[in-house]
């Protein structure tokens, strides 16, 4: 399954993608290193797409909770591992 991955403008993260069914998110960073952030509900998605600042949405949503929100470092484009 490939992952839908949309451009957001933030000065750090080029592109978020979201499978609600494996409830994975993930963000491209500009420096080209996409991550895979797991058990992310849909209204966590949701909330973070209607930040002001997708960077900081991300901060205080998912990265302050990496024990909630498990991440992976991907050497594949997203959804090609699963």
């Amino acid at each position: 399954m490939t992952v839908d991955m949309k451009n957001v403008e933030s000065s750090n993260i080029r592109r978020v993608g979201y499978n609600p069914e494996a409830k994975r998110l993930y963000i491209q960073f500009k420096s080209g290193t996409t991550y895979r952030y797991s058990n992310v509900e849909p209204e966590t998605y949701a909330a973070l797409m209607g930040s002001e600042s997708i960077g900081r949405g991300f901060a205080a949503l998912i990265k302050a909770d990496p024990e909630r929100y498990p991440y992976k470092k991907l050497d594949l484009e997203p959804g090609e591992e699963e």
